[in-house]
């Protein structure tokens, strides 16, 4: 995974940190901050409320301050919100590794439902393969923290983001935007809004596409640079109100990526670990083996000298023919459908999705070694993903005056609809046997089905009690399979599962049912002070590891193993049991004013006990053989390994000392703790290798100046940041250091009140070199790896406004 700060997530705190960025949701440049948030609408609770009357920990950033800050996707939040973590990762753009408050998944394995909940358009998105969605023509974001077990409550244990799509309006409007910066970096945006029938129907057309070359230069003849962009989004929006009470909304959205995979780079050289494999569990000579460590040795002093953005990183070269590739292709459909009648509405939101996702990558980061065997890849890795989501969720909403409440049922089922196969070569020396590349077959299929309701019971004008209950059924089925010859598709896996050969190939199953729920109180003290408790009960369903552990290589073969030793018995750990998140969260919510001087001062204090935690282990180090038929898939088994309890406080403050000028502020401390270690026969787990992916404090210090002078009758507005993090669990325990990093943003708006804009920017001002998260950060691999964030970029953009 990559931990905390996205590759890209320097791009935004310029602008994200004014107006609705700066704290949470304020809407407009010029629109004093402070009263802003009074009118900020969310639907943290499935209804709309203003921002400073939920009473949970929720962030929201407006559509308009989004754009303005060039937000690309959902992972530039991350240095925005407390305590979150949105980050790319498997060496894509696409996958996404996810954590609030120390609560996530990971590694994010396809087949297994991330711990933060993504929402877009209020439809659930199922995986984190495909789950980073672009940030174009939005409304608001919200992003919801701590265990959201009821209205949200598919696996949501750390908490959930919304994402919200402009929808089409009656009036006759849109904009045009354009970028260039370095490394050859185009941008082209754009939407448009037309009524078709007055005040009956609207439709709204938006789309981007964007280009980077590679930002990291491979030094290997005939390989591609690393880390370009190729990306094209669009979506359609069909709005039709045939009466007053009825609306339905339709959106198709569509995007792909063709674009080469990031770059793994060289952290760590871990001396003496690759001779160790090759004597002991290859029968090498001492001699044979010290040449390949030498190699290898020497390709990590040279990956030091040229720093992290030049890599001898080859995948062309290495006998499998396969694409050198980050390639992905969604399309979805939404429709909701809302009906009021009088104080009750009734509202069904469909969804559908069909997701593609295909990359190979170079996990050992370097060329393949030389030695005496010829050329040795010790660690290539790729996948294919062909998947179908379908959701559906019935709601009725009622008002009686003290009372609000919901209530409703909730339906989603994904499936495969092609190729789903991971292709490992795992010390594979290619020029004696072949690439040898190993194809682990995995088609999941998961159901699930909720009942659910909330209630709030206003107990006076200002105390209100909330209180909701869910109650969930989770069935999950893996068709898995290992094979030399190539991928199996879902047929040829049953049958060749329904033969009962001891291959590893065959259907592992799980289900179970669970309750969650939420209480609390919220206290409107004064018109500026709002405070509340809750407590929270989240749940992330079963699961299973594949594929089927039936041969001596899985189930405690004596002497089957690599150098002769006793192999591990998985089968204990075929199933995946249930996590569980149980929270207590006290809040406040306050708006001040000291003569001219006003601000906001938010704060959130929090306990989760977290039960069951899962924890992906990589079992080379146990000697299973790289060709044993029922090998876990992707070498990784998900473990429920351990307890802990996360401790942290919230902060965020915004001080307006005039209208003009803006400090922000915000931050999160986080204590983690590990209670109890989960006994994992094959492996020593202690608590000091469980990972804890958040960090003890990260914050964001900023600043909007909106200029007193006012070019060509246009508003001068200069944006600052600077965003820090400590350092970070990334991996088994293993740690990635803290780094500091400042952006800035200067831009002229609306000028000659014609709706053009031009803004300049420069993101990573100091040229910060910073790794963001691992690729395998691990003691047991020969060397370690890790991905980088961006160097230095800077660049223009142009925008174009029409209309109402």
């Amino acid at each position: 995974m990559k931990a905390h700060f996205s590759i890209r997530a320097i791009a935004l705190a310029s602008a994200a940190w004014s107006g609705a960025l700066a704290m949470p949701a304020f809407a407009q440049d010029t629109a004093p901050a402070v009263e802003d948030e009074a009118a900020i609408v969310v639907t943290a609770r499935r209804r709309e409320e203003t921002l400073v009357s939920v009473p949970i920990a929720v962030s929201a950033f407006s559509g308009e301050a989004l754009e303005r800050g060039g937000a690309i996707d959902i992972t530039d939040l991350a240095n925005m919100t407390p305590n979150t973590t949105l980050e790319a990762s498997r060496g894509t753009n696409s996958t996404l590794t996810a954590f609030i408050r120390g609560v996530g998944q990971q590694d994010p394995v396809s087949g297994f439902e991330q711990g933060v909940g993504i929402y877009l358009d209020d439809v659930y998105l199922n995986r984190p393969q495909g789950a980073i969605l672009d940030i174009y023509d939005v409304e608001r974001i919200e992003v919801l923290r701590g265990p959201q077990g009821t209205l949200y409550g598919r696996n949501t244990i750390g908490g959930a983001v919304l994402v919200n799509s402009k929808k089409p309006t009656f009036d006759t409007e849109g904009y045009n935007q354009a970028g260039y910066g370095n490394f050859d970096y185009k941008e082209l945006e754009g939407a448009l809004n037309v009524p078709l029938a007055k005040d009956v129907a609207a439709l709204r057309i938006a789309a981007q596409y964007r280009n980077r070359d590679g930002r990291t230069k491979n030094l290997t003849p005939g390989n591609p640079d690393l880390d370009d962009t190729n990306q094209l989004s669009f979506r359609a929006s069909l709005l039709l109100q045939p009466t007053e009470n009825l609306t339905n909304t339709l959106v198709f959205d569509y995007f792909r990526a063709r674009e080469k995979p990031a770059a793994e780079v060289p952290y760590r050289y871990n001396a003496g670990v690759l001779s160790g494999i090759l004597v002991g569990g290859f029968g090498f000579a001492p001699a044979d083996a010290a040449v390949y460590e030498a190699d290898l040795a020497s390709l990590f002093a040279q990956q030091q000298a040229n720093g992290p953005y030049k890599v001898t990183n080859e995948l062309v070269n290495d006998g499998s023919s396969l694409k050198v590739a980050a390639d992905r292709r969604i399309w979805g459909i939404t429709n909701t459908t809302s009906l009021e009648l009088g104080d009750v509405t009734i509202r069904n939101i469909f969804g559908y999705r069909d997701v593609y996702n295909y990359q190979f990558v170079n996990t050992q980061g370097t060329r393949q070694l030389i030695g005496p065997q010829g050329r040795l890849v010790i660690y290539h890795t790729g996948a294919e993903a062909n998947k179908s989501f379908l959701t559906d969720e019935f709601q009725v909403l009622g008002d009686m005056g003290r009372l609000n409440w919901i209530a409703g049922a909730f339906y989603s089922k994904d499936k495969p609809t092609g190729t789903n196969v991971n292709f490992p070569q795992q010390f594979s020396f290619i020029d004696l046997y072949g690439p040898a590349v190993n194809y682990s077959t995995s088609h999941y299929t998961n159901s699930s089905f909720a009942l659910f309701a909330q209630l709030g019971f206003k107990i006076t004008d200002k105390l209100t009690a909330n209180a909701g209950a869910r109650y969930t059924w989770d069935k999950v089925k893996a068709c898995a399979g290992n094979s030399l010859a190539g991928a199996l598709s879902q047929q040829q896996c049953a049958d060749q599962a329904a033969l009962g050969l001891p291959d590893g190939t065959g259907i592992v199953k799980n289900k179970g049912d669970y309750a969650t729920w939420t209480v609390g109180l919220d206290y409107q003290a004064t018109d500026d002070l709002f405070l509340y408790v809750t407590s929270r009960r989240g749940i992330r369903g079963v699961n299973v590891n594949t594929p089927l552990f039936e041969t001596p290589f899985t189930t405690g073969g004596v002497g089957a193993c690599l150098g002769g030793a006793t192999c591990p018995d998985l089968r204990p750990y075929q199933k995946v049991k249930q996590e569980q998140v149980t929270d207590v969260e006290l809040g406040m919510k306050l708006n001040w004013r000291a003569g001219a001087m006003k601000g906001r001062f938010n704060v959130s204090a929090f306990q989760t006990n977290y039960k069951d935690a899962l924890q992906f282990f990589n079992v080379r180090p146990l000697g299973i053989p790289p060709t044993a038929p029922d090998q876990p898939t992707r070498t990784s088994l998900a473990i429920n390994a351990s307890d802990a309890t996360v401790r942290g406080i919230e902060a965020e403050l915004v001080i307006e000392p005039a209208p003009w000028l803006t400090f922000s502020f915000g931050g999160a401390y986080v204590d983690q703790e590990v209670d109890d270690v989960k006994p994992f026969g094959p492996l020593t787990l202690t608590k000091n290798e469980v990972t804890l992916p958040t960090p003890k404090f990260s914050g964001t210090a900023a600043l909007r100046a909106v200029l007193p002078i006012r070019p060509m009758d246009g508003e001068l507005a200069f944006n600052a940041d600077l965003y820090h993090t400590s350092a970070y669990d990334a991996q088994f325990g293993e740690q990635l250091p803290g780094y500091d990093v400042v952006n800035s943003r200067l831009e002229l708006s609306n000028i000659g009140g014609r709706g053009i804009s031009i803004a300049a920017y420069v993101r990573n001002l100091f040229d910060k070199q910073y790794p963001i998260g691992p690729a395998v950060l691990l003691s047991s691999f020969p060397a370690s790896t890790v991905y980088y964030g961006d160097p230095r970029t800077y660049g223009l953009q142009l925008t174009y406004r029409f209309g109402s």
